[in-house]
């Protein structure tokens, strides 16, 4: 007696059962000498994706992505106020203190912009020195003050 499958047959038969007989990876089973089943074609798990290209998803996943609305993205502009800080001229002030505060509160301030904006200011009345989000305005503003540099805090539009 030999093992074939999962069939026990007798030794005369065994050399017709093994030519029947197909190995069971390539698709089919021996139930008893002669008759075969073969292997379900549905499979379990996620259809398989193509590389070469497309991708092998169902009809109903299709009509989701195409009904599912786009999602507005929001830029830094869109959801962030600005707000202008606005050196106010005054005849009092020393141009060197007011120039070297500027570029020590306010980074990446150069000097060349530090006097444009005091000289602005001191001809026109006030000068626009940054525009920025509240809370950096609001700091900008408080650490001028603190120096006796008059400033204003005002929405851009």
């Amino acid at each position: 007696m030999a093992f074939v499958g999962s069939a026990v047959f007798g030794g005369k038969d065994l050399g017709r059962v093994q030519k029947n007989v197909r190995i069971q990876s390539m698709g089919a089973y021996m139930v008893s000498p002669g008759i075969q089943i073969g292997k379900p074609k549905t499979q379990i798990g996620k259809p398989k994706t193509n590389i070469g290209g497309g991708s092998t998803s169902t009809e109903v996943e299709q009509q989701a992505k195409k009904q599912r609305p786009k999602p507005k993205y929001k830029t830094d502009a869109d959801e962030i106020p600005m707000y202008k800080v606005i050196l106010l001229g005054d005849e009092g002030y020393d141009e060197v203190h007011v120039t070297t505060q500027l570029m020590k509160i306010i980074p990446k301030f150069t000097s060349d912009e530090a006097s444009r904006v005091f000289r602005e200011a001191q001809n026109t009345g006030s000068s626009i020195v940054c525009v920025v989000n509240k809370e950096h305005a609001e700091f900008y503003a408080q650490q001028l003050r603190r120096q006796e540099i008059f400033v204003v805090v005002e929405e851009d539009k």
